[in-house]
């Protein structure tokens, strides 16, 4: 079967149609992609903040009291010496 000019050129128009949409798609991955990185960047900012600020608040909790140690809750106890046990 010999194709005809206008099949080719309906081929032509269905391939530009669809590249047209593949373009589409990568430009919205490449913009998603970015807000993704954009989005990241932020949260890891956010969890260095949140450790400092933990660190400074276990630091300044414990201060003035040798051997205490912040727990989970922020309160302060005495940390186990050698051979004992801090329960």
């Amino acid at each position: 079967m010999v194709e005809t000019e206008d099949d080719l050129r309906r081929k032509i128009a269905r391939l530009e149609d669809r590249n047209a949409r593949l373009t589409a798609m990568v430009e919205d991955l490449h913009r998603k992609w970015g807000e993704a990185e954009d989005q990241a960047s932020r949260l890891a900012k956010l969890l260095v903040a949140a450790a400092e600020k933990a660190n400074l608040e276990a630091s300044s909790s414990s201060r003035g009291t040798p051997g205490a140690v912040a727990d989970r809750q922020g309160d302060t106890k005495m940390a186990a010496g050698p051979g004992k046990s801090d329960s």
